[in-house]
């Protein structure tokens, strides 16, 4: 895997060795936001689900905040498919 695009995480090395950890990252920055604890673990628990939300949040640029919508769309696709 080639993280030289994380180059400008941080000053600090990064320790992402795996592909969830570094899409984490990605998604987080696309979104704006500093938490990437937050999408990583996501990532790793939901793959399939934060992706179809990304997917649907990356359609709203004029979006206020993007990491709530994201994460709304997590909740209800996590209940559409409990009920199927």
């Amino acid at each position: 895997m080639d993280f030289s695009h994380l180059a400008t995480l941080s000053n600090k090395k990064t320790k992402l060795t795996t592909s969830w950890q570094v899409r984490g990252v990605e998604i987080a920055q696309a979104l704006g936001s500093k938490q990437y604890s937050l999408y990583i673990g996501l990532v790793k628990r939901y793959p399939l689900i934060v992706e179809q939300a990304f997917q649907w949040v990356s359609d709203y640029p004029n979006a206020r905040n993007k990491g709530r919508l994201l994460l709304w769309k997590i909740k209800n696709l996590r209940l559409q498919n409990q009920k199927s």
